[in-house]
């Protein structure tokens, strides 16, 4: 019958010539059904609980990448420290969405911890996290990879080495403009009236704290005063270099 069951045992009687069955035997054949390893299979793939990802001025944020590991074997065929999940933008998914990806701070993060649940019949949950950085590209509608999405992708090994593997929906990454200005006070010094700071400059430093390539533009928004003398907003100069 090849519509036998796997994983069962099926027990033989033996029958006389004229097909009654023998009433009692010591002992009798079992024959049990086995359908070697099987694959495990990976499934409910989620970045960031399918909500877009807003990263952090100047810093790394930490998302989560959530899944199910399912393998017919049992749990215990399941190598959950061979595991592996990354998160990418969807233009890098040749080099990111594989076994041994290529990583970039910029498009494509490997996952830095895991945390799994206990076996649930055959199935194991985990959730990976991984760390972007504020530079990393969006690829929302203002982004210059609008077309994009950023995407999670796992993969599952079994004891036998054999793997399975999916991917999630599709979320944004969404444009940062942030900067970070480390010069907290410009200092002029002494200056007499009507005249200037000649060649005597100061410097104010000011980088990219997110991942949008917008211009920079500077403006003085307050007058200076000390007693009755005043160098208005117009009077300041800067210069970007």
């Amino acid at each position: 019958n090849n519509g036998a069951s796997t994983s069962a045992n099926y027990y033989f009687r033996m029958v006389k010539s004229d097909g009654t069955a023998l009433d009692s035997y010591a002992r009798y054949p079992v024959l049990n059904i086995s359908a070697g390893n099987q694959a495990p299979s990976v499934s409910s793939v989620v970045l960031n609980g399918g909500s877009a990802i807003t990263l952090t001025p100047n810093a790394t944020t930490s998302f989560n990448i959530s899944y199910t590991i399912t393998d017919t074997n049992g749990c215990a065929d399941i190598v959950t420290n061979r595991a592996t999940s990354t998160a990418f933008r969807s233009g890098v998914s040749a080099t990111c969405a594989v076994p041994g990806p290529t990583t970039s701070n910029l498009n494509c993060y490997l996952y830095v911890t895991r945390a799994t649940s206990t076996c649930s019949g055959t199935s194991i949950n985990a959730t990976d996290t991984v760390q972007i950085y504020y530079f990393a590209q969006a690829t929302d509608a203002s982004s210059s990879f609008a077309s994009d999405h950023w995407t999670a992708y796992a993969l599952a090994v079994d004891a036998a080495n054999a793997t399975g593997s999916a991917t999630s929906s599709a979320v944004e990454l969404n444009t940062l403009l942030a900067i970070d200005v480390t010069t907290s006070s410009i200092n002029y010094g002494t200056l007499n009236p009507s005249t200037d700071t000649g060649a005597t400059n100061q410097t104010a430093t000011t980088t990219n704290a997110g991942n949008s390539s917008t211009t920079l533009q500077l403006s003085s928004f307050q007058t200076l005063k000390t007693g009755s003398n005043t160098i208005s907003t117009s009077s300041q100069r800067y210069s970007t270099s």
